[in-house]
């Protein structure tokens, strides 16, 4: 068999950037869920590539290739400790993206990765489903179609021309559109093989909250947790229980962000006053959540992190009873300042929802 050469030829030099270009706008709603080095590690590989295909210069060996991807899949089982998952699996997409960019030669490899462009996109909405995404998953297959069109463009074809043909194209899918979306069933369960919680909401154990919605919710009085203090119980004001910490509202339900890494969140506490020590026996929740007393500042539960919420997060959801070890202080300030970008998102009102609701915010 012959060898298959690993120079360029620069034939890639104008669709390929719309490829890549693809690519960053599908992985765009995934960017505040994955590690930083998953994103810097794409964004590495695209230019890397695109500045071989620019200079005409040699394509990473198999060996390079194969070992960084071994790397990375090694990092993302690390990052999550698990392969399975929303979380992880977006992770991995990326990170197939990257590496088969590096081995993009042919038109043939720039389709896999449009394919690849297209699962990322949908994959977002396994995280939310909310009207705002309607514009997003328009205006990213809108670039993706054109990505597609600008690979098999005619001599002198304009990327204005590929964009208008790509915006016909979504025109004539509209109508089946529409009739998937008026009759197509609602399934109560997933059917693909993506381990998503879909049990019913419980009190106090959701990662939503619909205030007008009591309908929805099954009253729950089974235990949450138990704890165990080493030395007197705190009075009751002291004893105020951090879990999920919901920060997004749209008109009508509270959602919680998904839990993130953030390593400045424990520098941000200045203690005060004496330590409580005590130990919780947590029940199964299928979540990721760690009830703390506020405000903890050292627990013995590993594969466990601190949010930017000061709450603390498992990097797989709660699948069996645990117990843990916290220390907390329940007298404490923070120093930081909220950034101006959290302030806005944090105090920003729907335009939706229930009027009286929006007047007692302004």
């Amino acid at each position: 068999m012959r060898a298959q050469p690993r120079g360029t030829d620069g034939s890639l030099l104008t669709s390929l950037p719309w490829t890549i270009g693809a690519l960053v706008v599908s992985l765009a709603p995934h960017i505040p869920y994955l590690a930083i080095w998953i994103t810097t590690a794409f964004v590495g590989c695209a230019v890397w590539r695109y500045g071989i295909e620019k200079q005409r210069r040699m394509l990473p060996s198999r060996w390079v290739r194969g070992g960084l991807a071994l790397l990375c899949f090694l990092g993302v089982f690390g990052t999550y400790s698990s392969i399975s998952g929303v979380g992880p699996g977006s992770a991995l997409l990326v990170i197939m993206a990257a590496m088969k960019l590096l081995e993009t030669r042919r038109r043939r490899d720039q389709f896999v990765l449009l394919f690849i462009s297209i699962f990322l996109v949908m994959s977002s909405l396994l995280r939310e489903q909310y009207l705002w995404s309607l514009p997003y998953l328009l205006g990213s297959t809108l670039i993706i179609l054109t990505a597609w069109l600008r690979m098999s463009a005619r001599p002198g074809e304009t990327a204005k021309q590929s964009f208008t043909t790509g915006g016909r194209l979504l025109l004539y899918a509209a109508p089946l559109a529409i009739v998937m979306w008026v009759f197509f069933p609602r399934l109560a369960s997933p059917f693909w093989a993506v381990p998503i919680d879909t049990s019913q909401a419980t009190s106090g154990l959701s990662d939503t909250m619909s205030p007008g919605d009591i309908s929805s919710l099954s009253m729950s009085d089974a235990v949450a947790f138990r704890v165990q203090f080493d030395d007197e119980i705190p009075e009751s004001r002291d004893r105020y229980w951090r879990g999920l910490v919901m920060t997004r509202f749209n008109g009508r339900t509270w959602t919680g962000s998904e839990p993130r890494m953030d390593s400045s969140a424990q520098q941000q506490i200045v203690m005060r006053g004496d330590p409580v020590s005590y130990e919780v026996t947590m029940e199964p929740t299928r979540q990721q959540w760690v009830f703390a007393m506020e405000m903890p500042t050292d627990w013995s539960l590993e594969s466990t992190f601190m949010g930017p919420q000061q709450q603390l997060s498992h990097v797989t959801p709660i699948e069996q009873r645990i117990a843990y070890k916290v220390v907390s202080y329940p007298d404490y300030l923070l120093q930081s300042e909220l950034p101006s970008l959290f302030r806005q998102r944090y105090t920003s009102i729907p335009e939706s929802g229930n009027a009286r609701s929006r007047d007692l915010a302004r």
